[in-house]
């Protein structure tokens, strides 16, 4: 399989392309190339899904599907079955129908279509340049209050591989039980996917899910990271 990692003019410029880079040492079957997003078009010719696993940003993935006709799924957010014991409010509605304020606004349809952030007032609506002439459906949250960390759980066929702490104090860690938990809850979850979880004064929450496809890199083991992208990628094309 060739292992095709995001690069700009030969040097690999993102977390999750050097995770991936590095992974890929360690699979005696992978042949390692790197291209850019112009370069894809060329990079695939006469190469069919079965061949390839691409390693990159959003955006590269998504080109890579474009080209080679591959459907991605929809974003995992936060699943239907991980709602109930969340501890606070989630839903979805148009841009222009959203009134109730604060609260945290991510694409609900396509990964990354926008960067989520949080909404204090209409206006930041209105002014964020990601947004403009754009009305689709929002996945929105009500605010996790008192933060005091927040760590993503790497997992790969029902085993945590790793916990990192990419904002707050990495002292701090989420609850072992709590993570557990979501993990039994989660029903035909996919292969490889993280947990985003908060350590708050209350205890551990969920954050959100995101899908291993094209998923940040924070820490642990390269070769974990490389088996769980490339787990997801197999499912997906096979689906």
């Amino acid at each position: 399989m060739i292992v095709l990692i995001e690069a700009e003019q030969g040097k690999i410029t993102s977390d999750m392309s050097f995770a991936g880079y590095m992974g890929a040492k360690s699979d005696s079957d992978a042949e390692i190339k790197t291209t850019s997003i112009n370069g894809l078009s060329i990079a695939l010719i006469g190469l069919n899904k079965e061949d390839v696993l691409p390693v990159g940003s959003v955006d590269f993935i998504k080109k890579v599907c474009e080209i080679m006709e591959v459907e991605l799924p929809e974003p995992l957010n936060i699943p239907a079955l991980l709602i109930p014991d969340l501890g606070r409010k989630v839903w979805t509605q148009r841009k222009s129908e959203l009134e109730s304020f604060p609260c945290f606004v991510k694409p609900l349809e396509e990964v990354k279509l926008f960067t989520g952030f949080v909404v204090q007032s209409k206006s930041d609506l209105d002014n964020n340049f990601e947004m403009k002439d754009w009305n689709g459906m929002l996945f929105c949250s009500e605010l996790i209050g008192n933060i005091i960390s927040e760590w993503r759980c790497y997992i790969l066929n029902g085993k945590v591989l790793n916990c990192s702490c990419y904002r707050g104090d990495p002292l701090f860690f989420p609850d072992r039980e709590k993570i557990l938990e979501l993990m039994s809850k989660f029903e035909n979850s996919p292969a490889g996917y993280s947990l985003d979880v908060a350590v708050t004064v209350k205890g551990s929450e969920l954050i959100e899910c995101n899908d291993a496809w094209a998923l940040g890199y924070y820490g642990g083991e390269f070769s974990d990271y490389y088996k769980m992208v490339k787990a997801r990628w197999l499912e997906i094309i096979n689906n």
